[in-house]
């Protein structure tokens, strides 16, 4: 996607403002709770209200944003207590995408997914992630990782909710990559989980995957606290 001077330049598909908002929130230009101007949007990114409405409403069906009455579209928040419902879902579905992937895994997959790990190894072991591009990076690694084993799974109603279960705690999950030591925690969960999956042991990768979404709940909910004082 081309860009000048903040502006989308020739904007013809939805696609294109659906991943410019996605960015504007993960760098936190956008926090849990704010409200969409579309005016705003429209003016600042050169682009017509119709497809950013378009693009609004297919993020609303994704769950990353949100519609109240009388407040109009906000980015989606979620409470403290819906953290640990949403991971009780997250750790069995993705452990199950992972028990799967055993069955259908392709080497060239394996090859791939190693590729992905191993250039998390080679990112800079910060203790503070201050660079807005550091942390993009980042999470896009992590959730790469992550997808290429569960679309590995070959069960495309599976990934849909998996997908859900991200997009709802997207902003959440950024904040934990800038926690001190979280990046050393990543590798070594994320190994874990690679080693039993090229062995295809389906009760390693479950447990080594209920282990890492373990530890990333721990770091979202401190991530929480992070995230409560910027709004």
């Amino acid at each position: 996607m081309e860009k000048k001077d903040n502006v989308i330049v020739k904007v013809s598909l939805v696609d294109q403002v659906i991943e410019q908002i996605r960015q504007s929130i993960f760098n936190f230009e956008y926090k849990p709770g704010d409200k969409i101007d579309l005016k705003e949007l429209s003016e600042k990114w050169g682009v017509s209200r119709t497809p950013l409405r378009e693009a609004i409403r297919k993020l609303e069906a994704e769950g990353l944003i949100t519609y109240k009455a009388q407040k109009g579209f906000m980015i989606r928040s979620i409470q403290p207590e819906e953290v640990e419902k949403l991971f009780v879902v997250r750790k069995n579905l993705e452990s199950l995408a992972g028990s799967l992937a055993c069955d259908y895994v392709t080497d060239g997959e394996i090859k791939e997914i190693e590729n992905i790990h191993n250039k998390i190894i080679t990112l800079p072991d910060k203790s503070d992630f201050s660079k807005i591009e550091d942390l993009r990076v980042l999470h896009q690694l992590n959730k790469d990782f992550h997808f290429k084993i569960y679309k590995a799974s070959k069960n495309k109603f599976l990934i849909q909710v998996i997908s859900y279960m991200w997009n709802i705690s997207a902003v959440y999950i950024a904040s934990t990559l800038s926690t001190p030591g979280r990046i050393n925690k990543i590798i070594k969960e994320h190994g874990k989980i690679l080693l039993s999956l090229k062995k295809k042991d389906k009760a390693g990768v479950q447990k080594a995957i209920k282990k890492h979404l373990d530890s990333s709940e721990k770091d979202i909910m401190r991530g929480y606290k992070k995230i409560q004082k910027m709004i």
